[in-house]
């Protein structure tokens, strides 16, 4: 703190006036007052900061909760919808595999049956 008194003294030793010394000291601790951050505004600013701070990190993480539930949510959507379009992939290829192993069943036995009729002719 600042002892007002000694300044004063010292003011007056240099030449001042009793009432010029006393409004001049009056004068710089009303600056000092008004411009000059105390260690007690210090503490409160940083005690402000940090309940800030603690604020402003439950809303991120909120956010981040928020964003990280609905991006689960639309991986879910993307894999279910892939899925989906797998599994008729999938089918339609069973299908044209189906279609193919019949269709040359359908060829192996016309070709036996040529084959057949061609060794009966060769043997008769």
């Amino acid at each position: 703190m600042i002892n007002a008194l000694k300044y004063i003294e010292k003011l007056e030793i240099v030449g001042f006036t009793p009432e010029q010394a006393k409004k001049s000291v009056e004068t710089w601790m009303n600056l000092m007052d008004e411009n000059v951050a105390t260690k007690y505004d210090l503490r409160e600013l940083q005690f402000a900061h940090k309940a800030d701070l603690k604020e402003l990190r439950f809303e991120l993480e909120g956010q981040i909760k928020e964003v990280k539930s609905s991006l689960e949510g639309q991986i879910k959507e993307v894999k279910s919808s892939l899925e989906g379009q797998i599994k008729e992939v999938n089918k339609d290829l069973n299908s044209k595999i189906e279609q193919t192993t019949s269709k040359i069943i359908i060829q192996l036995g016309a070709l036996m049956s040529i084959l057949m009729t061609i060794a009966v002719a060769i043997l008769k």
